[in-house]
């Protein structure tokens, strides 16, 4: 709701004393505040005790604090060789600038990798006011958004597609669940989508589950297909988040189901340190496995002749992308994608709390402004939607 008060914010922050140590200071408030998410997802979400969940979250917040009192101290350092005002606030946009790009893009290189935390951009709370989305598209040089953003809605208006949510049967990643009863559970949810219904009228269903709605192996659970497909219609697909193994490896996936057979499947490109692998680097701590990896097999990374994979065989007029949660967010990708081109993006948020959540709907829409290529947010609470449907005129 006061998302404009980070505007407000930086002009406050120009004010403010330059130093280290006030740097950190500064930091330290910041982002106690922000990764307060961190905190509790390591007190809910995971086999953390109450201390090692405190010093993790310290640790956090005191590393990013160290660059805020390097960003502050290189401020003071070029100031001091101007006087005039005009240069001083061109300083201090361009440090700025600087700094808010470093923790983007190369602030978690100590994990193992060269990669940034996407989620400091200052300006996140401003993605759900148009004038800002407007004014992003510009500096992404993207003049077609309302063409792009609408096309989906174009083709259910034509009775070419229509879209439909399966919703996930549980959000508690501790609560344990056996294989055939959340596929019965699918099943059950299948039946209340009531496709029966809707398959004359439409070309092509489209059924939409979200990351781990499935969460084991469906190649190793096949006999779940044939129970789905007692009350799916033949033209019906089923984009389900789910597991892939082969042979010992696991991959987190999305399958395309169709007349009871997987004729197609994404896996995901970019894996969670600590939650889906444990970074070389960080293997000697006997912790870092047991946070959220205790008893569990670690995920693989799809073979590099996966990533060109989309589900263009639903459709002539649609060509559908599949997006796996982290990935979308921690790459950004310089592709033009055509018209009739649509991502899918299934992702697991039922781990977060409400703030985390808003923070990711958000940069998803930057990432839609960035990409010109509409984004279908495809949760674990919401359903699904379109991010920037109605958002500009």
């Amino acid at each position: 709701m006061f998302g404009f008060l980070v505007i407000l914010s930086l002009i406050l922050l120009f004010f403010i004393s330059k130093s280290f140590l006030n740097g950190v200071w500064w930091g330290v408030i910041a982002f106690s505040l922000h990764f307060i998410w961190l905190y509790q997802l390591l007190i809910t979400n995971s086999d953390a005790t109450f201390l090692q969940a405190i010093l993790i979250y310290l640790f956090v917040v005191f590393y990013t604090s160290f660059f805020s009192g390097a960003w502050f101290f290189v401020i003071k350092i070029c100031e001091k060789t101007v006087q005039q005002l005009f240069l001083k606030i061109l300083i201090f946009i361009s440090t700025t600038t600087a700094f808010f790009y470093f923790m983007q893009n190369y602030s978690l290189m100590f994990l193992g990798r060269v990669e940034g935390y996407p989620f400091l951009n200052p300006f996140l709370p401003l993605a759900r006011y148009r004038w800002f989305l407007f004014l992003y598209s510009i500096s992404c040089l993207n003049f077609n958004l309302n063409n792009n953003f609408n096309y989906l809605k174009e083709l259910e208006e034509t009775k070419k597609v229509k879209l439909f949510y399966l919703k996930p049967c549980t959000s508690d990643p501790k609560k344990q669940h056996s294989p055939t009863a959340v596929g019965q559970d699918i099943y059950k949810k299948l039946i209340d989508l009531n496709l029966e219904g809707y398959s004359k009228e439409y070309e092509k269903l489209i059924v939409v589950a979200p990351e781990t709605t499935y969460p084991f192996a469906l190649n190793e659970h096949l006999s779940q297909l044939g129970l789905w497909n007692c009350v799916i219609p033949s033209n019906t697909y089923f984009l389900l988040g789910s597991q892939r193994r082969e042979i010992e490896s696991l991959y987190q996936t999305v399958f395309l189901i169709q007349r009871g057979r997987i004729i197609n499947f994404y896996d995901k490109t970019h894996r969670v340190a600590f939650t889906e692998k444990i970074p070389k680097c960080w293997r000697y701590f006997s912790w870092s496995k047991t946070l959220f990896l205790k008893d569990k097999i670690e995920f693989r990374k799809q073979k590099s002749n996966s990533k060109k994979i989309n589900f263009n065989t639903i459709s002539h007029d649609l060509i559908i992308i599949p997006k796996i949660c982290s990935e979308l967010f921690f790459r950004k990708e310089n592709i033009h994608y055509e018209k009739k081109s649509v991502i899918f993006f299934f992702v697991n948020d039922s781990w977060f709390c409400n703030y985390f959540k808003k923070l990711m709907k958000n940069l998803c829409i930057l990432r839609e402004i960035e990409t010109g290529c509409s984004i279908i947010y495809i949760n674990h609470k919401n359903g699904h939607f379109s991010l920037s449907e109605n958002l500009f005129l």
